[in-house]
């Protein structure tokens, strides 16, 4: 009995010893697992502070708006945006009352359509500054885009751009092969020495019996395929220039015949291809109609005395390849007109911003929204 209480003692004794240690061993570990907490405050504390200053530094370079530089000369800076003098409408004086007049236009378009700066001063210039006439115009412009699904054609666009930024050989547009049926039309073909975008319509090459074999619909889509990368292009380019960029038409009349312009039913289908362009104002910014007849050129000098000097300004008419023209693009896109003009083909590749440059592409009445950027 003396043994057996004598082991308990024993046994007692050593988990007493046991649990003292544990206890030892758990407070060593939660000194140092302390020790290493304030070390890592320490050394967190010069990083934090440093966070905190680059988010002072980046909040205060957002509040404070860098000055706009001076336009160049024939530019003047309206919205944000320089744009050449002539594309102000005519008797139009200074640039204040413009900017006004692009907030009164976002503001009434904002129920129905999401429309930036840099759209409602091309509505505004398209309108001649017409305030009224700009929302009933953006009305049909959102009516437009919703019934054609066309945020989801440009999303598909920009997903074509950025295939080219990441190797992809070419851009392709909806229903070309199709449309190059009808006529040889090669749209984004050049790009000017600013890093505009220039197309080539062969009127010439206008087939009349392909006519009815072409659909309407196909028409139609490849038009709005087209007039929206070409927006694409001119919205991006504009706001990373700060200029209001613009599209460079060129119509080749080389080969048209009296046929081809007298007959109705292939000039209703030509009507379709260019039919989109209406609802992008003021993208143009110059036409040139080369290899036009003596005659055309004769009618064209009497039609411009109607047109309104803001208007005739963009087109240009010349029984050749004019000289305005060659020098408005690169020394490659130059060169490459005057192969296409010659020997016309429907496989001229569409062109993108970054394949030329450093520019790279990556803006009422029950209407529901549509976003227009």
């Amino acid at each position: 009995q003396e043994e057996a209480e004598a082991e308990t003692k024993r046994q007692e004794a050593r988990e007493a010893e046991k649990k003292s240690m544990e206890q030892e061993t758990r407070q060593q570990e939660e000194a140092a697992e302390k020790e290493r907490k304030e070390a890592e405050k320490v050394e967190k504390q010069p990083l934090e502070e440093e966070k905190l200053q680059q988010e002072v530094v980046e909040q205060k370079s957002i509040d404070v708006v860098a000055p706009q530089a001076s336009p160049p000369k024939g530019y003047v800076l309206v919205g944000g945006y320089q744009i050449r003098e002539e594309q102000l409408p005519t008797g139009c004086k200074g640039t204040t009352d413009i900017d006004s007049l692009i907030t009164q236009v976002q503001a009434r378009c904002s129920g129905f359509l999401d429309i930036g700066t840099q759209n409602a001063l091309r509505f505004l210039l398209g309108c001649n500054l017409d305030v009224d006439e700009c929302v009933r115009r953006a009305e049909g412009v959102a009516k437009w885009r919703k019934g054609q699904s066309m945020d989801e054609l440009r999303a598909q666009l920009k997903a074509g751009l950025s295939a080219c930024r990441s190797g992809a050989p070419s851009m392709s547009l909806p229903h070309q092969a199709e449309v190059s049926k009808l006529a040889i039309l090669n749209p984004c073909a050049l790009i000017a020495a600013n890093g505009y975008p220039v197309s080539i319509w062969h009127v010439g090459s206008a087939n009349s019996s392909a006519a009815s074999s072409v659909k309407d619909d196909v028409l139609r889509a490849w038009s709005r395929g087209t007039f929206e990368y070409v927006d694409i292009w001119l919205s991006e380019q504009s706001e990373l220039e700060g200029r209001l960029a613009g599209h460079i038409q060129v119509f080749n009349l080389s080969g048209i015949s009296f046929w081809q312009i007298s007959n109705s039913a292939l000039i209703e289908k030509l009507k379709l291809v260019f039919s989109a362009g209406e609802h992008y104002l003021e993208a143009v910014t110059h036409i040139y109609v080369i290899n036009s007849s003596s005659l055309f050129t004769v009618a064209w000098k009497l039609v411009k005395g109607f047109l309104s000097p803001r208007t005739a300004g963009k087109i240009h008419v010349d029984s050749g390849i004019s000289k305005n023209l060659l020098a408005a693009l690169d020394p490659a896109s130059a060169k490459q007109l005057r192969s296409l003009v010659e020997h016309p083909r429907q496989d001229a590749p569409v062109l993108w911003p970054g394949a030329a440059g450093p520019i790279a592409i990556g803006g009422g009445s029950g209407v529901a929204a549509v976003k227009y950027s």
